[in-house]
Formats: structure tokens, sequence, C-alpha cells
């Protein structure tokens, strides 16, 4: 079945790119967490993600080789708190502790650093207005302590909070910022002892716009180096006596290490606007031993972007990391500790690697790490700057205010992020990965499903844009083992809707259509082969059009429907046929533009059928079709309501079938009470409306509509019933949901096997499935089964095998997500009442095989007893008051329905042997 979004389109106004077309990119999305309970197995797409379950992560390293972790995770409700966490150097957790003084605090982290076995760990903590900077001690025990750096103060704005051990099981910590402070920030530097006493506090001096600390380092008797970043170094002993070394001109430093027995390296800039990356060797007293200019070629004319995690030392170099003023990516530079001469200056990575995030020294050299664009991990030899490996990773990749690299692992590096810490080796390779889960959220959202003729399903849905910027559609598809076999990502060069069609190709491909809003709307169309190689991706008909359906054409090609908006307000619909690889086959305008919209398309062996909402004072469906050869136009049908009725787009849905059908539901109500109802539509390929249904048993609006590949169609409507017509077009079954049930979602399978979300009224929905062995008529109740997901959103396909897939989110989580289930479910007893008052069941139960139950009905009824997945076993008429039934001879679940004057009440009855 190929379900179409008939939405109305969302004006967008996000600059677009200078893009010449829709690209394509590879993704790694997608993880199974199945099988549970009924579901046969569950995929949520839980990332990439900007405000993901776990976010904020910072990483610090340990002597063992070792880091120390804290992470930014959601907890109950998605208020967020901290979580430390101690892994040893192969990857195997320690321990991982919450913060108890953080949680639901709005805690952010900023550092992390181990202290033997214990983490430190630095936050912000609190509402931005009255935010606080603190330190907390965990270990394996818990949270030890938990000290505010300035309690008399709010200390808004901060975004740097370095922290270093004191060598004796103590810490030092102070705050800063990135941006310029509050007027008045005169930044405390801190130390506390293991036990959390504070044993030792100064005041850094401040001088104009002085953001703070940006960098400490530990000395050798106990005490600290601060870096200032405009004043200068202050040097304080153990008992918090301090001097400082005045940096004097316009030079400004943001990362530190301690070189020798009293020097210090200092990474800067110096001049306005940016001015230029300098290196300095500074004595104690803020002279400078030398001063190297950094960037391309040694020119001393670059601005540029440095951090304090950029900046590394192995005794006899050093190394610096900076962004390339001239947008060519990030360039890292050795430089001779004793006389600062530049041994090499090199671009690494890719040219659109931007922000630096870390620099160490591993095994294989020194290794790095950027932020944004193109976010590029890697390592260079250290004797000549000659790359080593890297590899890429698009997107936001870290936090601009965390560390997030660090050496580890006995001569490698690890990179954290989104709560997910990596350990690569000296030549590039994957030590160990672990992954914090928190209870996650995404901004990935799932939009449509579709059986794939190779097995399993394709998706399609939304996910943030590759440049942090709106968002991007994303497709894939999900093995029938649940596993995810590939995800890739579609770039229209704006911002995009959700997409609209998702349709298997005749070869095994797929091809997924959104509408993207830049500088112009654009109908961004993108196709792939099975294995998810991308064959093509184009903008359909120019600017200013909106995509509005696809439908599978023979030889692996595609028919687009699109409508562009005309400058007096109008739409008009266009179809362009595309081959198996992309080139325009033919393209053909649908006559009498006007108020209207596209809302589905089907193609036959012969012609291809589009199908138009269009509004009036009477508004009217009406069908155009075309040959598929060629584009000629060959005739329309139009319809309106019944007996002066109007039509709505309330519940409007369109699906093709594999015949090349188009079915539409549609919702009557402009008009007296009498005109509430859905009507269902057919439109086949050789022209025509084949059947139209108005029996007054469609009484309310549209719901939902799903249509199997041999052409059953599945109707919701009114207050929750649904309509079952064959593929001949008969009318084989009508039936109102359960008791307190309203529906919300339906597929249909190709044996006239259905199933349907709907929900009493609480926040988890359940599944409502039908026996697979047979018709369903209007005798036959669907069965109740538990959903073992929290599904937020309903039923949004069936697959030739009988299966359902389902947007769901899994318990513990707020994420996109498809679960894939049988569609001939077994019955749980616990789901249904033990009595109602229609029908009561007296006992016993549970009943032994042969033996009898007894029953009281509150009223006349018509008794129906189903086996565990949905097969009638008997029939009969019951009167008033008790009443009695033969057990079955099979133990096992059963329901009895009771069914009079319109209404059902429905038990179990439990067998044992």
């Amino acid at each position: 079945m190929r379900r179409f979004l008939s939405l109305l389109a969302l004006a967008g106004g996000l600059a677009a790119s200078a893009q010449t077309g829709p690209t394509v990119r590879p993704l790694a999305i997608g993880r199974t967490v199945g099988p549970e309970a009924d579901a046969q197995w569950t995929v949520v797409f839980d990332e990439p993600s900007r405000s993901g379950g776990v976010n904020g992560t910072v990483v610090g390293s340990a002597p063992d080789g070792g880091v120390c972790l804290a992470t930014e995770e959601a907890v109950a409700g998605n208020v967020r708190g901290v979580v430390v966490a101690r892994y040893g150097p192969d990857g195997a957790e320690r321990w991982a502790v919450p913060v108890d003084a953080w949680a639901s605090a709005g805690a952010s982290p900023l550092s992390v650093v181990a202290v033997g076995e214990a983490c430190v760990a630095g936050a912000t903590v609190g509402p931005f207005a009255s935010q606080r900077a603190e330190v907390a001690r965990v270990s394996a025990a818990g949270t030890e302590w938990v000290r505010t750096l300035d309690p008399a103060r709010q200390d808004r704005g901060v975004s740097r909070l370095p922290l270093v051990p004191d060598g004796v099981g103590g810490v030092w910590a102070s705050l800063g910022t990135s941006n310029f402070v509050p007027s008045g920030l005169r930044a405390p530097v801190v130390r506390f002892d293991a036990s959390g006493t504070e044993v030792a506090r100064t005041t850094l001096p401040m001088f104009g716009n002085d953001r703070g600390a940006q960098a400490l380092a530990a000395r050798p008797d106990g005490g600290v180096v601060v870096l200032a970043n405009q004043t200068g170094l202050v040097r304080v002993d153990p008992s918090g006596a301090a001097t400082t070394g005045l940096f004097g001109g316009d030079f400004e430093g943001t990362a530190l290490a301690l070189v020798g027995d009293t020097d210090a390296l200092v990474l800067g800039t110096t001049g306005a606007a940016g001015g230029t990356t300098v290196m300095r060797r500074l004595r104690p007293d803020g002279t400078a031993v030398w001063e190297t200019a950094l960037g391309a070629n040694g020119e001393r004319d670059v601005p540029a972007f440095v951090s304090a995690d950029n900046l590394a030392t192995d005794g006899d170099a050093v190394y610096a990391a900076w962004q390339d003023p001239a947008g060519q990516g990030l360039r890292v530079a050795r430089l001779g500790a004793t006389g600062g001469a530049t041994a090499w200056s090199v671009l690494a990575g890719t040219p659109s690697a931007s922000a630096p995030r870390g620099l160490a020294i591993d095994a294989g050299g020194v290794a790095f790490v950027s932020a944004f664009g193109d976010a590029v991990w890697g390592a260079l030899a250290a004797a000549d700057g000659a790359p080593r490996w890297s590899v890429l990773r698009g997107g936001v990749f870290v936090s601009p205010q965390s560390r997030s690299l660090v050496p580890c692992a006995e001569g490698g590096s690890c990179v954290a992020v989104g709560g997910v810490l990596t350990a690569r080796d000296a030549a590039g390779g994957v030590l160990w990965t672990v992954t914090r889960q928190g209870e996650r959220f995404s901004d990935t959202r799932l939009w449509q499903t579709a059986a794939a003729p190779t097995g399993g399903v394709f998706v399609a849905g939304l996910l943030p844009a590759q440049d942090g910027v709106g968002t991007d559609p994303f497709v894939g598809r999900i093995a029938p083992d649940g596993r995810v076999a590939w995800t890739a990502a579609v770039d229209g060069g704006g911002t995009s809707d959700p997409p609209v069609a998702l349709v298997p190709t005749s070869d095994g491909g797929v091809v997924v259509a959104s509408t993207t809003f830049g500088s112009a709307r654009r109908a961004t169309v993108a196709a792939f082969d099975a294995d998810g190689t991308p064959r093509w991706a184009t903008w359909a008909d120019g600017d200013d059009r909106i995509a509005r359906a696809l439908a599978a054409t023979d030889g692996g090609g595609v028919v687009v429907a699109v409508d562009e908006i005309l400058p007096n307000g109008l739409v008009r619909t266009s179809l362009l046929r595309f081959d198996r690889d992309g080139s325009e086959v033919w393209r053909a305008e649908v006559p009498d533009e006007g108020s209207l919209f596209a809302l589905g398309v089907a193609a036959g062996p012969q012609t291809v059928t589009v199908a138009q909402f269009v509004f009036g004072s009477v508004s009217t469906l009406r069908a155009d079709r075309f040959d598929v050869a060629d584009g000629t136009r060959r005739g329309r049908e139009e319809t309106a309501g019944r007996d002066g009725c109007g039509l709505t787009f309330e519940g409007l849905s369109a699906a093709e079938d594999d015949r090349g059908v188009l079915h539409v539901v549609v919702s009557q109500s402009n008009g007296p009470s009498s005109c509430a109802r859905a009507l269902v539509f057919r439109f086949p390929p050789a022209g025509g409306i084949e059947a139209t249904y108005t029996a007054d048993a469609f009484s309310g609006p549209a719901r939902a509509l799903d249509v199997s590949g041999a052409g059953n169609a599945a109707v919701v409507y009114g207050p929750g019933r649904v309509a079952l017509i064959d593929a001949d077009g008969t009318l084989v079954g009508d039936d109102p949901a359960p008791d307190g049930l309203s529906v919300t979602g339906v597929a249909v399978g190709d044996a006239l096997e259905f199933l349907l979300t709907a929900t009493d009224g609480s926040l988890t929905p359940i599944l409502v499935g039908s026996t697979r062995s047979g018709g369903f008529t209007s005798s036959q109740l669907p069965l109740l089964v538990g959903l073992p997901t929290e599904a937020s959103l309903p039923v949004i396909g069936a697959d030739r095998a009988g299966y359902a897939a389902l947007r769901t989110t899994p318990p513990g989580m707020s994420v996109a997500g498809v679960s894939r289930v049988d569609m001939a479910l077994p019955v749980a007893a616990e789901a249904f009442p033990a009595s109602t008052a229609m029908l009561t069941v007296l006992g016993p139960q549970p009943a032994p095989v042969g033996g009898t139950v007894r029953l009281r009905l509150g009223t006349p009824a018509r008794l129906t007893l189903f086996d565990a997945v949905g097969r009638r076993v008997s029939t009969w008429e019951a009167r008033v008051g008790e009443a009695t039934v033969a057990v079955p001879t099979a133990a096992g679940v059963y329901l009895l329905r009771a069914e009079a004057d319109g209404q059902a009440s429905t038990v179990p009855l439990v067998v044992v042997r």
C-alpha cells in the first residue's frame, strides 16, 4: 500500500544554500530494542539529536588509562540531571552515579577530572537567571559532596569551569566564560580536599573585559596556575596566596600548559576582532621567553578560533589547534618548546571541518577532534604532521563549550559526544564503545513506512539538518529480523516538511518525496536501490512547488504529483514521470488551476490517475487520468457529496493498491446532521468511479484509511467504527471498537486480516486485531491485546506477510520508533475486565477442560466464543439471568462476547488441564 500525507503545506522562510539540487548522505541511525512481548521487534531512531536524552557530555583522563565521563541526562519527566561514570582502559564501566543534588535542577556539566578512583565534576546548576557554579565529587559509593564555588553570588553566563587535581586527593576549581561576563565578575579560585573541605581560596584580579579563568594547570607543590584570559597568569600556592604575571598589550590567552620548572605555554590571540593566533612561552612574571605567530606559513594576520582544550605538550614540543580563518578547515601546528620555532603547520580533516574541540598526545602522534560542519577525529604524526588516520561524522559533533577528546586506553584517544564514549588506538582502530542511555528523547521523527519488496520495512522521517538549522528527510530499510540495513539523509537545501510519500519501486528500490523550504519551495525527490545506494535526487519541476504524492511505474521509475503555487494564489497540479535513472520521461499539467491540492496518485499498466480536492461553495473530489507512456490526458471524473451535502477534508486520505486503483476516503459534513458520514471512492485505471459507499452505517467523519496490495480497504470513521471492504468492492464488515475504546489507526492485509490502534482515553494505546484465518464479518469482534510499547502514533501500514508496522515510543523513551507486530496476535486475558454490566462470569475461573462455566447476563444477548487468535468457536442466543457454557476441550485463553441492541461486551475465559 502507498499512502500519502494530504496536508496543506506550511510556509517556510529559512535561507536556502547555493545547492544546485538535493544531496544525499549516508547515516548511521536506528537501533533494535526488541523483541518484546507482542512486538516481533522495535527499532528506535534516537540519534542524531540536538536535545537528546544524553547531552552535554564531558570527559577527563584517568591515570590508569581510563576516563571519567559526566553527561547531562534526562530523568523522569524529561527534566535534566547529571550522571557521572568511571570507565577503565578497556571500556568496562566501573560505576555510574547520578548527582543527587543536581537531579531535576537543570544542571549542565562543563568539566570532569579523575582523582584516584573518584571523579570530580563541575556544572552550572539552575535556571540562567539564578545559575550557580558547583563542583561534586562522585565515587562508587555515590555522591560524596557538592560545593558551590561562590554561594554569595549568581554566576550568570558561566561556560567554563576548569578543574585540576592537586596531587593529594583534592581538586582546584575556578570559573570563567567564553563571552564577555556580567560587570563585576571576579572569579574565585578554590581548593577542596578529598572530604570537600575548602582549604584555600583566592579571587582573580580583573582587567578590562576579562572573562575569568580559562584554564588551570597543576603545580608540582600542590598549587595551581590559572590562566585569566586578558589579565595574565595567576600563580596560586597550596595555601591560596596568589601572584600575578600580567600579559600586557592586547593579548588574550585561552589555552595553558606548564613546561619546565617555572614556565608556561599559552595559546591565544593578539589584535582586534580575533587578531593573530599566537603561542607564547612565559616566565612567572608574565614576560615572554618567545612568541610565535601561528597560521598558514607563519603569517601574522590570521584571525583565529582557539579554546582551552586545544594545546598539548610532550615536553620537547608544543602542539596547537585552531580554526583556519580562510574557511579551509582545522589547522594543527608543532612548535619547539625551547625556542618556539614552527616545525610544521598543516590543515587537518576536511575543508568544512571547523572548531577544534580537543588535542592530545597519544602513541600515534597528536590526536585531534573538531566540531560542526564535518566533524573529524584523527591523528597526525608528531615528527612531520603527516596524517595517520581520520574518521568523519557529519553534523554537530560536540558542544562548543565541552572538552571531548582526551588521551586514554594506554596510548590511544577517547572522544565523548551525546553520551557515546569511543576509544581508538594509535592507528585509528576502534578499541571499544560504550553508550549512556539515560531516558532517551530525540528531535528525529518517523512519518512513513512501506513494505520492502525484498523483505522488511522501508521507513522515512525527519531529523535535524546537518548544519544544525532546520530539518532533513531521512529514509532507510529495516530487515525482516529487525536489523537496520541502511539509512540515508536527503539535504534539499533548506528545512523540510515531513516526507509525504514513500513508495517501493518495482525493482526493489524506494523513492521518498518531501517539500523543502528555503529561498523557494521545492519538491524534493530522492531514489535509492534496495541496498541503500543513492540512484538520483532532484527538485521536481523547479521552484515554488510542493510535493504531494508518488506512484511507482514499471522498470523502477516513479510518477510525482506536485502543486505549484501561482502568483495569484491559486494552485496548479503537475505530474512528472522519471525513469529508473532519474531522467524525466514526461511532464503534464492537470487543467483548471484553482483553490485545490493533489492528494494521491496511482500508476496502472496503461494510465496514471491523480486525485485532487477542490475547494468551493460545494467542494468536490476529482480524478484525472493520463497515459503512462507519454503523459497524454485521457479523461476526468468528479464527484461531490450526496443529498446536497458538501465535502470537507477532515480525515481525507488516499492510497494506491498494486492494481493501480486509487482509493480515497473523504468526509461529508457540510449541511444538516444527516450529512455527517464518510464516503469511500475507488478510481480504477480504466476510468470511472468504480464504487461509492454511502450507507447510513458510515455516519460520522472519516478518520483513517489503509489499503492492502491486493486492494482490500479498511476505513475508520465516526467515533471509532471500522469498515472492511474487500478487493471486489464488497462491504464485508462494519463494527464498533470494543467498549470504551476510540480507534486511532488501521492496517489491513491481503487475507482481510487487520489491526487497529485504539485508546481508552489514557496515555497508553492498545492494539485491536482480527484473525488472519478468514474474512471479517459483522458477527466477529476484533480481539484486544496488550501493546508492549507506549504507541503515541497510529498504525501506518501492513506488509504482504501479515505483519503491521506501527510508529511507537518504547517505555522510558520519547523517540521515533517503529515496531513490527504479527496481525494474528494472541489474546492477553488481563486486558479484559472480569465482568461488565451486560456479562459476568460466575465461575469457576480458571475452568477445567471439558467442564462448564456459569454466566449471568443483564440482557438477552447473542454470545460468541473466540479462541486465542480470534477464530470463532461457537455462537448461540442466551436469555437474561444465569446461563451455562460448555468449556472447550483445549486449554488456553478464550474470549466470550455478548451482543445486544448494538452494544457489545467481552470477558475472558481461562481453561486449564
